[in-house]
Formats: structure tokens, C-alpha cells, sequence
């Protein structure tokens, strides 16, 4: 084998960056029944589309961000507190 060859079947051996930090991903990725169900997948919800002030939806983004929580869950947690209170059913 000449030199250029070996140098070329070494380097073709070798994993690229990508590849070392897809595998990486793989062994850390939870097995498929531990993984959770999209909400657009899920029988629990619902899509809802509605109008919000532009004030209280760049309030909202803001606090989902500050607490790591989608903006769904925190308007679903707010809903959830303010039928609580006024109970009309």
C-alpha cells in the first residue's frame, strides 16, 4: 500500500465531529416509551386561536422565558386558577 493510500484509509476510518456528537446524542436519548407526546399529537388538547393585547403577550413571552415554561402551559395555568375562582358551571 502506498503512503497517499494509507493516509486517505486512515483519515476514511476516522468519525467526523458531527457523526462522534449524533452518536453521543443517541446514547443519551431517552428509549422511545420514556419520550413524551407531542401536544399536537396528544388526545389531552386541544388547538386554540385567540387574540391577546400586544402588552400582555410580550408579558407573557417574557415570564415564559424567565420561568423555562411554554406560554400554552402558562395561559392553561392561568385559565385553570382564574375558573376556579369565578366557578359559573
Amino acid at each position: 500500500m502506498l503512503l497517499w493510500e494509507r493516509k486517505f484509509v486512515a483519515k476514511k476510518k476516522s468519525e467526523s465531529k458531527f457523526s462522534d456528537l449524533m452518536a453521543s446524542r443517541r446514547a443519551d436519548a431517552p428509549p422511545p416509551e420514556e419520550m413524551k407526546v407531542a401536544k399536537r399529537n396528544s388526545d389531552e388538547y386541544v388547538k386554540a386561536n385567540f387574540y391577546l393585547p400586544k402588552d400582555l403577550y410580550k408579558r407573557l413571552k417574557a415570564l415564559s422565558v424567565e420561568l423555562e415554561q411554554d406560554m400554552g402551559d402558562l395561559t392553561a395555568q392561568a385559565l385553570e386558577e382564574w375558573l376556579a375562582q369565578n366557578p359559573r358551571l
